[in-house]
């Protein structure tokens, strides 16, 4: 027997004997009912029939039991039948009235009241119905969709009758009362509101058993549970237990053993307890999903087919790069095409070209042609022996191979040029396809939504007086997106509430109108761990010139920030402008989100295609304000400084200015930022106007606020020189802890 056969079979056992207690004028009609619908339902009813005759066994009396054995024998034969001639389903009401030929016989007998025997009959057939149709989606279906409105409503009566079943069982313990503690909870929390039709069955099955005197505290509980089901899990069974106690003593409806009822709704709030949350949401998503789980399919899907189309789009500047990569060279080919012209212009029109031939001289003329390539010209001293005693065209030949050696020089310089320029659009091709690979993966990542949050927030935020119809919150970043009423907009109640509720701070990315005119979608998102403060101070050589230094502040993304300092050799407009041109190429690369050494050679290629010689020494800083992790860049520059709370630590760079060789390699270090650092940039004119470590010394013993260690820096390296040496610039930015 599988596992799920074996589930089917205990829970029929168990409905059985609860069913066995619900009777209808002293006859208990219904398990007949519920072992048709299981025949109905193809569940092997030998099986299900033994489970019936056992639980007459319960409440025993010799007319049950041969009514549940005559029945259970009529479907056992259908059973047998139907599996060697395979009936159709009409033979279940055929045995469904034929189940209840004992009570027919009976009634003709007078021994029981005829109006008592068609009264069950006809319950019998009407529950048969409800069972099978409550127990389509779940025993045929597989909980493959909602359950249908119908169908609840059939588990409704059967919870009802069930109720009546348990509240009939004769026990010191009230096991109606725990039964109903585990499923009012377990409703609330699946179905909401919904909940309160749990509670109305179970106190109308209790009324009809036992009366109408609890019937306001299973009303009353099921409110509670409502009530208590946002807030932790243990005190849903208290509270359960303090309605029930304020609802007796109130009303004064003392029922009997008072401490067992209270008992059993603690073992049944206890029962809920232990029921594992993910299984919890499972269920509530599929039973009671949020009328939203489209809008976040759509959004999901968009996200995955977008994130398909960059990767396409990323595949195929990836293929563009590579074509690229291939570059045309001078073979062996072109060398013996210029030696096979030199001779037939030259040598073949001579009238000893037969002679030369049969001499071997020509061997010689190919050197020529070599010789002209190699030196860009032609002379007469360069000339192999051979050739000066024995060629009478000397003058034509050497004409001829330096016409040659230009064209094929010239040819070179532009394959070079052409060669050059492929490169870079390859290396510009590869970035942009990296940088849509990484774009189609992260838009790719399915978003994960917690509902039972969301939920949360919404009330809170309302609760608070900023009216909110709905809230989406993704698991993996942890971004919120709200809808208010925006006459309510409250931004730091929304921060407050946030924050109390997941535990990071927000801050608001943006607001905007939503769909309906009274309402506006606010964007949150958690704040970094860190943040920075930056200041910069600066003098020009010539004090009423342009400095050649240039500088940048600016935040790449929501957690990353970049400060740059940029020295053009040189000082004046010109140094200026160029310093200005590549700092923009940087800024602009890295917004782009280039990775560092696609950003550094990138500028480097376009900078080098400048035809003035003017370079640049760099400095860049690009923190992850998120993970705290530092990447300092140097190009060409003097030493910088990490100001920490147990000294200054130097950064030393020996790369070649940026614009100066074809090839750059930067240097690349890392830090991870613990809050409280302060990173220094300085400039040649500031860096030489000290001597030794007294840079070092002067950035250790000042204060870690940016804007007056950079000016007492630039103040320091004036008093040292008396006039700037050189353009003067010191950018610094200080790390902190926002959390």
């Amino acid at each position: 027997m599988q596992k799920k056969d074996f589930v089917v079979h205990i829970g029929a056992a168990v409905t059985f004997l609860i069913l066995s207690f619900v009777e209808f004028m002293d006859i208990s009609s219904l398990g007949v009912g519920l072992l048709a619908a299981l025949y109905a339902l193809n569940i092997n009813v030998i099986i299900s029939a033994t489970f019936m005759v056992l639980s007459a066994l319960v409440d025993f009396s010799w007319a049950k039991l041969i009514y549940n054995v005559s029945a259970g024998l009529v479907f056992a034969i259908l059973w047998i039948v139907s599996k060697r001639f395979k009936l159709s389903g009409r033979w279940t009401v055929v045995g469904a009235f034929f189940s209840h030929t004992y009570l027919i016989v009976l009634a003709i007998l007078q021994q029981i009241n005829i109006i008592a025997a068609i009264t069950n009959v006809f319950l019998s057939l009407v529950f048969a119905y409800l069972c099978y149709s409550f127990g389509v989606p779940i025993l045929k279906n597989k909980l493959r969709y909602k359950f249908l409105d119908s169908e609840l409503i059939a588990g409704g009566i059967i919870m009802i009758a069930l109720s009546i079943g348990l509240s009939a069982i004769e026990l010191p313990f009230p096991i109606v009362a725990a039964v109903f503690a585990f499923s009012v909870l377990l409703g609330a929390k699946i179905f909401g509101l919904s909940a309160l039709w749990i509670g109305l069955c179970f106190a109308l099955g209790n009324a009809i058993c036992s009366g109408i005197e609890l019937v306001g505290a299973f009303a009353l509980m099921s409110l509670t549970a409502l009530i208590f089901i946002p807030a932790p899990k243990i005190l849903s069974p208290l509270s359960l237990i303090m309605s029930f106690v304020m609802y007796v003593f109130f009303f004064n409806v003392m029922p009997s053993q008072m401490w067992m009822w209270l008992v059993a709704l603690f073992v049944g709030g206890l029962a809920y307890i232990c029921i594992p949350a993910k299984e919890i949401d499972r269920a509530k998503e599929f039973f009671a999903p949020s009328g939203r789980r489209a809008l976040r399919a759509m959004v999901n899907r968009n996200r995955v087919a977008t994130g398909e189309r960059l990767q396409s789009v990323s595949d195929v500047f990836g293929k563009m790069s590579v074509i690229m990569q291939s570059e045309e060279e001078i073979s062996d080919k072109h060398l013996y095409a210029l030696k096979e012209n030199l001779v037939g212009s030259v040598c073949a029109l001579c009238k000893r070209y037969e002679s030369c031939m049969e001499c071997g001289i020509m061997v010689s003329v190919g050197q020529v042609m070599e010789s002209s390539l190699e030196l860009g010209r032609t002379a007469v001293s360069e000339l192999p022996d051979q050739i000066k005693s024995s060629c009478i065209n000397i003058a034509a030949l050497i004409s001829r191979s330096a016409a040659l050696a230009e064209g094929f020089l010239a040819k070179k310089a532009e394959l070079k040029c052409v060669n050059f320029a492929k490169k870079m659009v390859s290396v510009q091709l590869k970035g942009v396809s990296d940088m849509l690979a990484s774009m189609a993966r992260k838009e790719a990542e399915l978003l994960k939504f917690d509902q039972s949050v969301e939920e949360k927030i919404a009330e809170e935020l309302t609760y608070r007086g900023v009216v909110t119809s709905e809230a989406l919150v993704s698991k993996g970043d942890c971004a919120v997106m709200l809808t208010v009423l925006t006459q309510s907009l409250n931004v730091s109640v929304i921060k407050t509430v946030l924050k109390s509720i997941l535990g990071f701070s927000f801050c608001i990315n943006k607001t905007e109108s939503g769909s309906q005119p009274d309402w506006t979608v606010v964007y949150a998102s958690v704040n970094p761990k860190f943040d920075v403060v930056f200041s910069v101070s600066s003098c020009a050589k010539d004090k009423n010139g342009v400095s050649g230094d240039t500088h940048s502040f600016i935040k790449i993304d929501s957690h990353r920030f970049m400060m740059a300092v940029c020295d053009g050799m040189g000082s004046g407009e010109k140094a200026n402008k160029f310093s200005e041109y590549t700092i923009s190429l940087i800024e602009n690369f890295y917004k782009a989100d280039f990775n560092h050494s696609l950003v550094l050679s990138s500028v480097n290629d376009f900078l080098s295609l400048s035809s003035e010689e003017i370079y640049s020494a760099v400095d860049i800083a690009v923190v992850d304000l998120s993970s705290g992790i530092c990447d300092v860049i140097k190009i060409g520059s003097p030493t910088s400084y990490l100001k920490t709370k147990e000294g200054v630590l130097r950064i030393e760079g020996s790369a070649l200015p940026i614009g100066v060789l074809d090839e750059m390699k930067p240097t690349i270090v890392s830090y991870p930022i613990k809050g409280g650092e302060t990173i220094v940039f300085t400039t040649d004119g500031a860096a030489d106007s000290y001597q030794g470590n007294a840079l070092a010394d002067v950035i250790n013993n000042s204060t870690k606020l940016p804007a007056e260690l950079c000016k007492m820096v630039v103040d320091g390296a004036l008093r040292n020189t008396g006039s700037p040496i050189d353009d003067i610039t010191v950018a610094a930015f200080h790390v902190f802890e926002t959390i």
